[in-house]
């Protein structure tokens, strides 16, 4: 994956792999063909290497959103789209099962045998608007960031936010949260079935999603295929350990098809980690299946596809040219298909040595590190390329296209992680359907953008507010959720005037127990002159 680099003019950074064999020679690259695609030949005039006819890409419509002809469309239009495959959304997925499981669960454990003061005997079923609102307040966690779900309740003048006790209870909220739930257990396989998906839970959900975005969405020619952490820590088959992932090293793996320019999130594929079957079901290796899998519906078209060296090899790159479709990658030096004379090999530092086999181009550059990269589109040709620091530097052609296109999927989860609710002590499942709703938000975000009809664009943060207070305010409109407000007081209701005690005793003051000679004549309590108003405004008047 590209990263960043002070003293160059490229963000690649390759990787330098030695064994203990001897440096192959070019030889090697001529004897010993792979693949039946031929001997990788020596480019020696690199910077005059002209490449055969580059189709131009083919696409159904004009790239971007896919006009939904919604007249004046709000952020919550945007959002609702990004959710629906066109027969049913995610909020009503969430709603039927949420409330099957609610049942399945009493029908396990009566309420009658769960403890007094149980959350659980208050359950009522989830209406379509309660499960919006929930959702709302979800997304509107990410904007307002605090220690605890409890926390949001918070009646501590520091720390409240009244805008949770006025949308749900937190109650309620935690009850939704409890028994939340996107696929039907009974259709689930037990652990010990040969059928058993560790995935079972994510799949509708997953498909769901994937079916709104790229219903929603015409990709651009640059895309990416590259992975995505779900940061979970939990004890869990799935869980992946990736050390060059700084937010979250340990997580749910997802590999995702993003639009290089915008970090739109087009496709996502769940890793359910390693099965015993993977090496019949990947012949060709996990990295090669997973490419092939999300870039299937965009074969033909001249797409041009960047990865990193995980899934990069020349088998992937010839096969995807064979279904017109371009690619460039880095990769390891080891993999299958790569000329020999590369194991091992070093250069002067800004060096280049370029091998051709067919349309194929295996390019070796000695950077702060060796780095090689495969394109079938890019050129070894050396050109000037300004790094961070406006500093121009030599760098082949080949690494500017990879550091320009690689970035689509880094984008989007740059724009993900920066309003996405960090809720802890979630199952593993739930953890990934947040983060599918902030993705949908993020591509709601970008469509919204692009949509040349609104001339006056909202900022990110303007946008995810007004989405959450659309989702919200859908259970305003209805009914109020959560415990019902009490009776007002007398006294916090009508005129009241302050009167001397005619006669009589000296009263004692509501408020502040002080001796005194005036008094409420409508409420009959005794009140001093700096207490009348506070008794006759403030709830809890004596706090």
């Amino acid at each position: 994956m590209a990263s960043g680099s002070e003293d160059s003019g490229s963000d690649i950074d390759g990787e330098i792999l030695t064994d203990d064999e001897d440096v192959s020679s070019d030889d090697d690259d001529l004897q010993f063909p792979e693949g039946g695609r031929g001997p990788w030949i020596p480019v020696f005039d690199q910077q005059n290497y002209v490449r055969d006819h580059i189709y131009d890409f083919i696409t159904d419509g004009p790239v971007g959103p896919i006009n939904r002809n919604i007249i004046n469309p709000q952020p919550i239009d945007y959002f609702e789209n990004q959710l629906s495959n066109g027969v049913t959304n995610l909020f009503e997925l969430l709603t039927n099962e949420t409330n099957r499981y609610a049942a399945q669960f009493f029908r396990q454990h009566p309420i009658h045998n769960l403890p007094p003061n149980s959350r659980s005997r208050q359950w009522t079923d989830v209406t379509l608007a309660e499960m919006r609102t929930f959702i709302g307040l979800l997304l509107l966690m990410g904007i307002i960031k605090k220690p605890s779900v409890e926390s949001y309740w918070s009646t501590n003048c520091l720390l409240s936010t009244p805008a949770f006790a006025d949308a749900m209870s937190r109650n309620r909220f935690q009850l939704i949260l409890k028994f939340l739930h996107a696929n039907n257990n009974e259709n689930i396989p037990a652990r010990d079935h040969p059928n058993y998906d560790p995935a079972g839970k994510l799949t509708e959900m997953v498909n769901l999603c994937n079916q709104g975005f790229s219903r929603n969405y015409r990709l651009a020619r640059d895309i990416t295929v590259d992975e995505r952490m779900v940061g979970f820590k939990g004890r869990h088959h799935m869980v992946q350990y990736m050390a060059n992932k700084k937010a979250h090293r340990w997580g749910i793996k997802l590999w995702t098809l993003s639009e290089s320019d915008t970090g739109y999130t087009h496709q996502i594929v769940v890793y359910k980690g390693r099965q015993p079957q993977n090496v019949v079901q990947y012949p060709n290796g996990l990295g090669y299946h997973t490419v092939m899998n999300l870039v299937q519906p965009h074969l033909e078209k001249h797409h041009h596809v960047t990865f990193d060296s995980f899934f990069t090899s020349p088998k992937l790159c010839h096969d995807l040219l064979d279904l017109n479709t371009y690619s460039t990658g880095t990769v390891c030096v080891r993999r299958r298909g790569m000329p020999r004379s590369y194991r091992n090999l070093k250069l002067p530092k800004g060096s280049t040595k370029v091998l051709m086999q067919g349309s194929l181009i295996a390019v070796h550059w000695s950077h702060r590190r060796a780095v090689n990269l495969l394109s079938t589109l890019a050129l070894p040709r050396m050109e000037n390329h300004a790094n961070s620091r406006g500093q121009d530097n030599e760098v082949p052609q080949v690494v500017s296209v990879y550091n320009r296109t690689m970035g689509g999927v880094d984008l989007g989860d740059q724009l993900i992680s920066e309003y996405t609710p960090d809720i802890r002590s979630l199952k593993m499942w739930k953890k990934v359907l947040i983060n599918l709703l902030a993705t949908a938000e993020v591509n709601a975000y970008i469509c919204y953008k692009r949509n040349r009809n609104v001339l006056r664009k909202m900022k990110r943060l303007d946008f995810v507010t007004e989405l959450c207070g659309s989702l919200i305010q859908v259970v305003h409109n209805e009914r109020r959720i959560g415990r019902p407000p009490q009776n007002t007081p007398a006294r916090l209701q009508g005129r009241h005037f302050i009167e001397r005690v005619v006669g009589g005793r000296r009263k004692k003051c509501r408020v502040c127990n002080a001796r005194v000679r005036t008094w409420c004549p409508t409420c009959l309590v005794g009140l001093c002159l700096g207490h009348f108003r506070r008794y006759h405004s403030v709830v809890h008047y004596e706090e």
